[in-house]
């Protein structure tokens, strides 16, 4: 699936689309918001959390490299090891 496409959806339909075939890689904090990491058909996808409202703001997909390793900070390579 191209980005536009996914990009284009309903919240609630790239929700669904990433919880069931979606893989969870990361998160980071920034204020008050949650943003977590994952990798669907190959692109990487932000999901925005706001913490405060308890509430998914935003799903959207990035291509930026820079942007995706913020994520590995937070990566502990001793549990796949």
């Amino acid at each position: 699936m191209l980005n536009e496409d996914y990009d284009k959806k309903e919240l609630n339909e790239k929700a669904k689309l990433l919880w069931e075939k979606g893989d969870f890689i990361s998160h980071i904090e920034y204020y008050n918001r949650r943003i977590c990491l994952y990798i669907f058909e190959g692109t990487y996808v932000e999901v925005y959390y706001s913490i405060e409202e308890n509430m998914i703001e935003n799903i959207q997909t990035t291509n930026d490299e820079k942007r995706v390793q913020l994520y590995l900070m937070n990566i502990d390579l001793a549990e796949f090891i």
